[in-house]
């Protein structure tokens, strides 16, 4: 296919959009380019153009890594009295900022990819209202929102200092946020298991010394408790450390 017949099929399909509300379908876009079919970076960055022109299509896909990333995200946990007070200062604060149409946001990442960094705190302002969304839409009960909101401006911030865009320039960044904040769920569940299984290793220990005293005076040794517990010395010395009995 050669770029004139392209641009026209193009100019085509962006006039026909306009016509339908700003909305174009794959189908409609197949029918345009008739035996000329896209390949899947070409559609890719024809998807890319119309969005910068505030054209949805409808029927786009995710790709398969994005689907896998959006079925690990559960259900949010609802905000607590505390958290919906913090959310409101918090979005008031934001009233300020002077919002941006897609041209600007368009101009801005032209901007970041010739190198020119002062455009990415505009965009880290822009972008502050969709890290809230993703934040409250990522919430767990044991995380104050508070703080995923910060995090979430922290993977915003990695994301700028990298900008290495794949596609759509909007959609990377987003996806570069949520990754961030899952990263971080992941690390936090971790900690909150381990911290668990240590609770629960001291109040294994304190019973079986409770009931080893009350059976007779006999003191037994670490490496004695190790083997009656299931458990090692170091950590049966840590375990008692922590609980102030390591005398």
């Amino acid at each position: 296919m050669d770029v004139k017949s392209f641009q026209e099929k193009l100019a085509r399909m962006v006039s026909v959009a306009k016509e339908q509300g700003n909305q174009i379908s794959l189908t409609q876009i197949g029918e345009f380019m008739g035996e000329d079919q896209l390949d899947e970076g070409q559609l890719e960055k024809v998807l890319v153009y119309f969005k910068s022109l505030n054209i949805s299509c409808e029927g786009e896909q995710s790709s398969q890594k994005e689907e896998e990333e959006e079925a690990d995200i559960v259900k949010a946990d609802p905000l607590s009295a505390e958290e919906e007070q913090y959310l409101r200062e918090y979005e008031k604060s934001l009233e300020g900022v002077a919002s941006a149409g897609q041209e600007e946001f368009r101009k801005l990442c032209q901007a970041m990819d010739r190198g020119e960094e002062q455009a990415a705190g505009r965009i880290a302002e822009l972008f502050l209202p969709r890290v809230i969304q993703i934040a409250t839409g990522l919430h767990r009960k044991d995380y104050f929102l508070g703080d995923m909101i910060q995090e979430g401006n922290m993977a915003l911030m990695a994301a700028l200092q990298a900008w290495h865009p794949e596609g759509d320039p909007e959609r990377w960044l987003e996806k570069q946020v949520r990754q961030g904040l899952l990263e971080t769920l992941r690390m936090k569940e971790q900690q909150n298991y381990q911290d668990e299984a240590l609770v629960e290793k001291v109040r294994k220990l304190e019973a079986a010394v409770r009931e080893l005293s009350e059976e007779g005076e006999k003191k037994f040794s670490l490496e004695e408790l190790a083997v009656l517990l299931d458990m090692d010395v170091d950590e049966i010395r840590d375990v008692l450390r922590l609980t102030g009995d390591d005398q």
